[in-house]
């Protein structure tokens, strides 16, 4: 994730909890996430995009140690304050989801919520393999993300043209946040979300097996895969 976006997250992160859907959507979005990454009492943990801690604070309260990368300062301070109020300890790192350095040790569970579609294909693709490399035998990593493509290729831009004009029929705001978002298109600061299908081939790419995934809502969906297990 690019650093021009840093200012913009400090700014929001005080108030980024109430931002937040609290929807059913989100409650199984979670409970997915959890069901398939399994955090256990003996798992090192990492949440890519840590944000407020959607993710992060259910899984340090699972986890043996917990690791939280973000790329706002800010919000990783918030983040540290909450899981320091229910007596757990964070790793707590500042870095951009291209080319961070990873946990001192082998993790066993790797997430990450609404995040990764700021990267584009071939990062997010980069980013299961270097996973894959510090990852523990046998670890879990899952993605929960917005998970319909935002293109205009034929056949595949229904999403964009039914998303766009639900925002231009919000009037003069909705047309300055389109205008915005061509800004951002424009200086490489664009999302890239990509589907489950390619979710799930980039996660046997990358050389995880088991790998699965749904879809959560209309947008939404979560895939999975695991480090093979040493032989023997």
């Amino acid at each position: 994730m690019r650093s021009q976006l840093r200012p913009h997250w400090d700014a929001k992160a005080g108030t980024w909890d109430a931002h937040l859907p609290r929807s059913d959507l989100f409650a199984e979005l979670l409970d997915t996430v959890l069901g398939a990454a399994r955090p256990g009492p003996g798992d090192v943990a990492l949440d890519l995009g840590a944000g407020s801690g959607f993710l992060t604070i259910p899984i340090a309260a699972r986890a043996a140690r917990t690791y939280a990368l973000d790329h706002s300062q800010e919000m990783l301070r918030l983040l540290g304050d909450r899981v320091a109020a229910e007596g757990r300890t964070l790793f707590a790192k500042r870095g951009d989801l291209a080319g961070f350095a990873p946990p001192p040790e082998r993790v066993d569970v790797v997430v990450s919520n609404y995040a990764l579609h700021h990267l584009s294909h071939e990062g997010k693709r980069r980013l299961l393999r270097d996973a894959h490399d510090f990852m523990a035998p046998g670890g879990r990593f899952v993605v929960s993300d917005l998970m319909v493509p935002l293109t205009l290729r034929p056949g595949e831009s229904g999403p964009l043209i039914r998303k766009v004009a639900s925002i231009a029929r919000k009037g003069p705001a909705g047309w300055w946040r389109i205008a915005k978002n061509l800004v951002r298109w424009g200086t490489g600061r664009g999302e890239y979300p990509a589907s489950l299908e390619f979710w799930q081939g980039a996660l046997h790419a990358a050389g995880f097996v088991d790998v699965g995934g749904r879809h959560v809502g209309e947008e939404s969906g979560v895939a999975w895969g695991t480090k093979p297990a040493v032989a023997g």
